[in-house]
């Protein structure tokens, strides 16, 4: 179980994720990935509305890119607590050619891989 001086340790470790990926955001503000990070750290910190809006812009910098595309399915499971979500940017992160290893090792994704669901979408349905 998680105490008061972890909670406290894991927010400012998420804050300060967050800071240096807005830092790096002024060097080259078009990198999918590091706005990932943002919306991730945002979420972390319990701002889910943020954290969903933020995800917009890389979904339009990278529609088609497979590790972009599982990072967001990820983020919807792991940090939104959305599931239909997570399957959606799941199926096109398979689409675009994401491997399953991935997928299957994803600790992330433990309880999705469990979804019915997710196992049509194994099963190619």
């Amino acid at each position: 179980m998680e105490s008061l001086g972890d909670s406290a340790q894991a927010a400012a470790a998420y804050k300060r994720e967050r800071e240096l990926a807005q830092e790096l955001l002024k060097i080259n503000p078009r990198d999918p990935a590091l706005l990932l990070v943002v919306a991730q750290s945002t979420a972390a910190l319990g701002d889910l509305v943020r954290a969903r809006v933020l995800l917009a812009s890389p979904i339009k910098m990278a529609p088609t890119d497979p590790q972009i595309l599982f990072d967001i399915a990820v983020i919807y499971e792991f940090r939104l607590h959305d599931r239909d979500q997570s399957l959606k940017w799941l199926a096109k992160a398979i689409e675009n050619g994401q491997p399953w290893r991935t997928i299957d090792r994803s600790p992330y994704l433990r309880e999705l891989r469990q979804d019915v669901r997710f196992q049509q979408l194994r099963r190619g349905r």
